[in-house]
């Protein structure tokens, strides 16, 4: 490669530098809301009450003063008294504006509770800083009238001074009030984008001269270092040892073997965390205590959704009310729907894909919990029939197939365009089974007319019985996609934005470039950019769904991506693929990095649900302590607390612990939906704090 070359080589790759890392903290800038902030200025004619009375405090610079002023502020008597007053999510910021004032900044969701932040804030700041200041003046006033009384002349006078000082102080308080009103914000805060670009594009040219600086040294040095390689017996990068000896993965047993083991090793560690019922679980254990098996499953399902009834009522009844059991059945369901699409993948992409798109989909976190929320498993299990029906109807074994897709859409909705799509496209020129596998025939129009009409059916009979109401309701596009490519995968949203958004624009832009390899003839089924585009496609497919029920991006709402989640294995996985088949070393060392992400996301998952469940157990302990007789005492507890999206009780559930552990009692237990309805009880109802339940703060 001649010099023009390598320059015009190394100019391209810092541009792409600059200009990739300028967009991913441009949209990161775009993306952060901070909500609405405003302020409140407290002006006080001595920060330190203290000093009108203490010589030692008198002496302090202006500076001084008004630092000690700003600590108490931030200290813990202060922000106790913030914390219990202000029960929603809020920000505050203290700040000296000059040597007599302080700022109180306040941030929240709204400009109302932006407002009422800062204003309560420093409201509160000078109740607390008048009853320290009289406090401290009452204690010390016999110490002043004996000085005044010994002392004579000027420093009687002095005396006199700080005695009347501290009097007036026990009097009226110390001097100090805010100063005017809090503006009511108009927008929310965001990051200022031309600063984040220029950033953004600095950092990309340091990435991009250090990425040049690396290929110069390797162009310098590299041939010494392959030529010992290649005495030593071995070459670096070289496409023949991926060939080389048996590969192990294209054994018939091999990839259905592992992708169970991962799904059973996920399963473990959450049993060795300890599983806990979740939600709508203690209901139905409930309906099973009360009403006996067959009905602990309300009958309403029987009708709307006969799978979904026949799994819950057969799980719930073989486990009793041990949640270790249940869990167990939940795991094993899990491992079912994971061989289902290791199978079905196979029987359109060569081996490793489908051990690398089932495995892949094991370990993300994007529908964490399908793997510990019982009463939402159904959708496991739909996946599970999904996958079935797809290789039954490659093979043109077209009515088990349909029964198959049934069982599925009856489960769970997500699955119907699913299925509807592959009832037309699978076993066709356009989606047939690779080459030398078994099929036994072709399925002809008219099947599939019937298979169509059959699913359409289900539509319309689901629409006639739906679990929620039904309305347009269009989820946030760059939300959903973060809830499958970044914040899904980690697990919460606590994160490194930075991290978040290159996710997220990695994956636009590994798709753009599979889209343009695939158009451009790069087809292969082994290859990636084939498996790419067909992963984005089954996971829009999936979100059909989500315009009538939007999901979150994290915690329980990302069952609703059951099916959606497979698309994003295939994305991912297909992404690694093409990336292999241009630079192996760079694919190993991304693939490293995806897996190493997932296994902290499914930490972060498992802990987060396990510790939704400990909090019931914490609530049920803690009852006895606070009644005598907790069986017939009524009890208003605080809204419910939450780790990273889960949640294992909540208002509508909150009931059903109490009764289980008080069956015969009279009492009742009720979680506040919101803090208003928690400072609002009924007559007669014990309130108690998450603090209290907890020993600390949730």
């Amino acid at each position: 490669m001649g010099n023009r070359a390598l320059r015009r080589r190394d100019l391209v790759v810092v541009v792409t530098c600059v200009v990739g890392v300028a967009a991913l903290f441009g949209v990161d800038a775009a993306r952060r809301d901070e909500g609405y902030r405003t302020h409140v200025d407290f002006a006080m004619e001595v920060p330190v009450p203290a000093a009108h009375w203490d010589p030692a405090l008198a002496t302090a610079s202006p500076s001084e003063a008004i630092g000690q002023a700003r600590a108490f502020a931030e200290g813990d008597a202060v922000q106790s008294a913030i914390a219990r007053e202000l029960t929603y999510e809020h920000t505050l910021d203290i700040q000296v504006l000059d040597d007599q004032t302080l700022r109180f900044t306040g941030g929240a969701d709204s400009p109302e509770l932006a407002v009422n932040t800062a204003t309560a804030a420093a409201a509160i700041y000078g109740q607390l800083r008048a009853q320290d200041a009289q406090q401290a003046a009452t204690e010390v006033l016999p110490e002043l009238r004996a000085a005044a009384e010994t002392a004579t002349g000027a420093a009687r006078d002095d005396a006199l001074r700080r005695l009347h000082a501290a009097e007036d102080t026990v009097e009226r308080g110390p001097a100090g009030a805010p100063t005017g009103e809090a503006d009511v914000p108009c927008c929310p805060v965001t990051d200022p984008l031309l600063p984040a670009l220029l950033r953004g594009a600095a950092a990309g040219l340091v990435l991009g001269l250090a990425v040049v600086g690396l290929w110069a040294l390797d162009r310098r040095y590299g041939p010494r270092w392959r030529a010992r390689l290649a005495r030593a017996g071995r070459a670096p990068d070289d496409p023949a040892l991926a060939d080389a000896g048996a590969r192990w993965w294209e054994a018939p047993w091999a990839g259905p073997v592992a992708v169970a083991a991962l799904a059973g090793v996920r399963g473990l560690y959450y049993a060795a965390l300890g599983p806990r019922l979740i939600l709508d679980d203690w209901l139905l254990t409930y309906r099973g205590e009360i009403y006996g098996v067959l009905r602990s499953v309300p009958e309403v399902t029987r009708t709307a959704q006969p799978t979904k009834w026949a799994w819950l009522t057969a799980i719930f009844g073989l486990s009793g009310d041990h949640p270790l059991v249940l869990f167990a059945l939940v795991t094993l369901v899990n491992v079912a729907a994971a061989v289902a699409l290791y199978y079905a993948v196979a029987r359109f992409f060569p081996p490793p894909v489908p051990l690398l798109v089932a495995g892949l989909w094991v370990l993300t976190a994007n529908h964490s919990s399908l793997t510990v929320w019982a009463a939402a498993s159904q959708a496991v299990v739909s996946v599970a029939f999904c996958c079935v029906g797809i290789t039954l109807l490659s093979k043109g074994r077209w009515l088990v197939a349909l029964a198959a897709f049934t069982a599925s859409t009856l489960a769970y909705e997500f699955t119907i365009p699913i299925c509807l799509v592959a009832a037309v496209l699978v076993g066709t020129p356009w989606l047939a089974a690779r080459e030398g596998l078994p099929v036994v025939r072709r399925v002809p129009l008219w099947p599939r007319a019937v298979m169509v009409a059959w699913l359409l059916g289900i539509v319309w009979w689901t629409a006639r019985h739906p679990k929620y109401p039904v309305a347009w309701r269009p989820p946030d596009a760059w939300d959903t996609w973060s809830a499958h490519v970044s914040t899904g995968l980690v697990g919460t949203e606590s994160a490194p934005a930075l991290l978040l958004r290159g996710l997220e624009l990695a994956v636009v832009v590994g798709l753009g470039w599979c889209a343009v390899a695939w158009a451009r003839g790069d087809r292969g089924r082994g290859r990636g950019p084939a498996l790419a585009l067909a992963g984005a496609a089954v996971m829009a497919l999936g979100l059909v769904t989500t315009v009538l029920l939007p999901g979150l991006t994290i915690g329980l709402s990302n069952r609703l991506y059951g099916a959606s989640s497979v698309g994003t294995a295939m994305v991912l996985t297909g992404l690694a693929l093409a990336v292999w088949h241009h630079r192996r070393t760079v694919a190993v060392g991304l693939a490293g990095a995806l897996v190493a992400l997932c296994v902290v996301g499914q930490v972060i998952t498992l802990r987060a649900a396990h510790r939704g469940g400990e909090d019931v157990l914490a609530m049920m302990r803690f009852l006895p302590t606070s009644m005598a007789d907790p069986a017939n005492s009524r009890f208003l507890v605080a809204p419910r607390p939450e780790h990273d999206g889960f949640y294992a009780v909540d208002h509508f559930f909150g009931f059903y612990p109490f009764k289980l552990a008080y069956p015969d009692g009279g009492g009742n237990l009720r979680l506040a939906a919101t803090a208003e309805e928690y400072e609002a009880p009924e007559p007669g109802e014990v309130r108690i704090t998450w603090e209290e339940i907890l020993g600390r703060a949730p």
